[in-house]
């Protein structure tokens, strides 16, 4: 990396809860065969302290690129920065409310670096924040105001299952879509959320099914 660009393998991986049988990047590797999709791939050693998790590892290096090479070396870590922010703070007027957005944030950026962003929940969970765009125009997670969005749907999905379950439905799936509008300035609120509920089981009671989805909008579902 040092040298040069990493190539990258085209597409994405697995959903979570996908039942993947043999390799995760079988779907998406030039070099898979058969064995790929139904033998998991152990750890091959291959010495010098290098591991490689793929049956075809010797055939790597000759795979044809799918990014450009040429791109000049990364800049010495020593190099000025292009970027520094240093205690920012950021507040919004909220509904007569004071919101604060950001505190005492500081951030360096030199010539070559990705500026990412990590969210820690109190239960030690880690989300990557798509903040910047790679190349291809995709992101590497989804936006903090896209996890509100998820955290709204999955919130209230919680809320529709656990009340189908408790009245003894027999439900199998439920699935929130959501659609939603911005205020055009700052603080850029959600003015409008859709959503949207599919849920799938055996002879539910469309009366339940409605009155499980108006408790977790009216009462329950807290985002």
């Amino acid at each position: 990396k040092d040298q040069g660009r990493l190539d990258t393998i085209p597409g994405f991986l697995p959903g979570i809860g996908a039942n993947i049988v043999g390799c995760a990047f079988a779907d998406r590797c030039a070099l898979a065969t058969e064995r790929c999709l139904t033998e998991p791939p152990p750890l091959y050693d291959l010495g010098d302290g290098r591991l490689s998790r793929c049956h075809y590892h010797d055939n790597a290096q000759a795979l044809p690129r799918t990014t450009p090479a040429d791109v000049p070396a990364a800049p010495p870590k020593h190099a000025p920065p292009v970027l520094q922010v240093e205690g920012l703070n950021k507040t919004y007027a909220s509904h007569g409310h004071p919101l604060r957005a950001v505190k005492d944030v500081s951030v360096s950026l030199r010539p070559g670096e990705t500026l990412g962003l990590v969210g820690e929940s109190g239960s030690g969970h880690k989300v990557v924040l798509g903040t910047a765009r790679r190349p291809d125009g995709h992101t590497p997670g989804p936006s903090p105001m896209e996890l509100v969005l998820i955290g709204t749907g999955g919130c209230s999905a919680y809320d529709v299952v656990h009340i189908l379950e408790k009245g003894r439905e027999a439900i199998e799936d439920c699935v929130v879509e959501l659609d939603a509008d911005r205020a055009e300035t700052d603080p850029k609120v959600f003015t409008r959320i859709h959503m949207h509920f599919i849920v799938k089981g055996h002879a539910l009671s469309h009366d339940k099914v409605e009155r499980a989805i108006d408790l977790s909008i009216e009462k329950y579902c807290s985002a």
